[in-house]
C-alpha cells in the first residue's frame, strides 16, 4: 500500500501502490481485479473497473476510492447488456446518451466557484454491479430548492442501448440524446426536458417543464402542472394532464387522452382509434388523415366549432374509425382533414 499525494482539488488518501507517472498522470492499479484509478495534473479522476472485479470488490474499491474534495470525475464501468440507471440529485443538468462503449458517468459541480456545488460533486455516490447503475446525492442535498444552500451538479451519463433510466430531481435541465433508451421515468419539480427516442414507455411527472420529445414507440404518461409538451411521433397511447399545460403531437398513431384546465391540444395527424380531450378554455385542433372515418362527440359551451369534419364523415375504404370526444367550456374546436 502507498500514500497518495493529492493533486489539485484532491486530498490525500491511502490506496494501492501507484505506477510510474505518465505525462502528469498517476495510476493506481488493483492487483487482483486489474481495476485502475488515474489522477492527472488537473485533478481529473477516472475509475476503470477490471473485468475480474466482483460486485463485492467493486463496492470496496468504490468505498476506498471515495475521496472528499474530488469535484471533476469520470467513472467507467464495463457494460455488456442494457442496464437500469437510477439518478437522484437536487438540481443542475443531466445529459444521458447511449452507445456500445462502456457505461460512464462524468460529474462536475455546476459552478466550480460555489461551495455547495463543489460539495455536492464530492459527496455524490456512484455504484454499478453490471445490471444496475446508481447515482445518488446524499439526502442532505435533496431539500427544497431555493437557489441558496443547494448543491447543483452537471452529470453526463452514457449507457448501453436499450437501457432504462429512473431520474429524480428538484429542478434540473434534462437531455436524453444520441441513442435509444427503452424506458424513461422522470420526476422533477421544474426544468426543460428534451428526449430524442424511447423504444418502450415514457413517464414524466413535473410541476412546470417545457418538454420536447422526438419519438416514443410505447406509451406516454405525463403529468405537467403548467408546462407544455411537444411530441413529433407517438406510436402508442398518449395521456397528459395538468392545470394549464399544452400538448402538441405531430403524428399520433395511438389513442390520445388530454385533460387540462386552460391548456390546448393540437394533433397534426391522428391515425389511432380515439382522441379524448377535456379543457375549460383551451383550443382543440385535430387533423385526420384521408381514409379514416370520424365519429365526433363535441361539447363547447362558449367556443366555436369549425372544420370540414366537424359533423363527422365517412371517408373510409376499409373499417378504420376515429372516435373524437371533446368537452370544453369556452375553447374552440377544429376537426379538419390532414392530407
Amino acid at each position: 500500500m502507498g500514500q497518495a499525494t493529492g493533486t489539485a482539488g484532491v486530498m490525500s488518501t491511502t490506496l494501492d501502490t501507484p505506477s510510474a507517472p505518465d505525462h502528469g498522470r498517476l495510476v493506481y492499479r488493483d492487483a487482483i481485479s486489474g481495476s485502475t484509478k488515474e489522477f492527472n495534473e488537473t485533478g481529473l479522476i477516472e475509475y476503470r473497473f477490471g473485468k475480474l472485479a466482483s460486485p463485492a470488490r467493486r463496492h470496496e474499491q468504490t468505498r476506498r476510492w471515495r475521496v472528499r474534495g474530488e469535484t471533476d470525475m469520470t467513472h467507467t464501468f464495463p457494460a455488456y447488456q442494457p442496464i437500469e440507471a437510477t439518478v437522484h440529485f437536487a438540481a443542475g443538468l443531466c445529459i444521458v446518451s447511449t452507445s456500445d462503449d462502456d457505461a460512464t458517468v462524468r460529474v462536475e459541480p455546476f459552478d466550480p466557484g460555489r461551495r455547495e456545488d463543489v460539495e455536492a460533486a464530492a459527496n455524490l455516490v456512484i455504484d454499478c454491479d453490471g445490471k444496475q447503475l446508481k447515482i445518488i446525492a446524499k439526502k442532505k442535498l435533496l431539500g427544497k430548492v431555493t437557489g441558496i444552500g443547494v448543491g447543483r451538479l452537471k452529470l453526463w451519463v452514457n449507457l448501453p442501448p436499450e437501457s432504462s433510466v429512473i431520474l429524480r430531481t428538484e429542478s434540473a435541465a434534462i437531455e436524453i440524446s444520441d441513442g435509444t433508451l427503452a424506458d424513461l421515468n422522470v420526476n422533477t419539480g421544474s426544468g426543460p426536458i428534451s428526449v430524442d427516442y424511447i423504444s418502450r414507455n415514457l413517464r414524466i411527472d413535473t410541476s412546470d417543464s417545457r418538454i420536447r420529445v422526438g419519438q416514443v414507440d410505447g406509451d406516454v404518461l405525463v403529468d405537467n402542472g403548467s408546462g407544455s409538451m411537444d411530441i413529433e411521433l407517438a406510436n402508442g397511447h398518449v395521456e397528459m394532464s395538468g392545470s394549464s399545460s399544452d400538448l402538441t403531437i405531430g403524428s399520433a398513431a395511438g389513442s390520445v387522452r388530454f385533460s387540462s384546465g386552460s391548456g390546448s391540444l393540437v394533433i397534426g395527424a391522428a391515425s389511432g382509434t380515439a382522441v379524448e380531450a377535456r379543457t375549460s378554455s383551451g383550443k382543440i385542433s385535430i387533423g385526420v388523415p384521408v381514409g379514416i372515418g370520424v365519429r365526433p362527440r363535441l361539447k363547447s359551451s362558449g367556443g366555436t366549432k369549425s372544420g370540414a369534419l366537424i359533423a363527422g364523415a365517412d371517408r373510409v375504404s376499409g373499417n378504420h374509425w376515429l372516435d373524437i370526444k371533446v368537452d370544453t367550456a369556452s375553447g374552440d374546436i377544429d376537426i379538419h382533414p390532414f392530407n
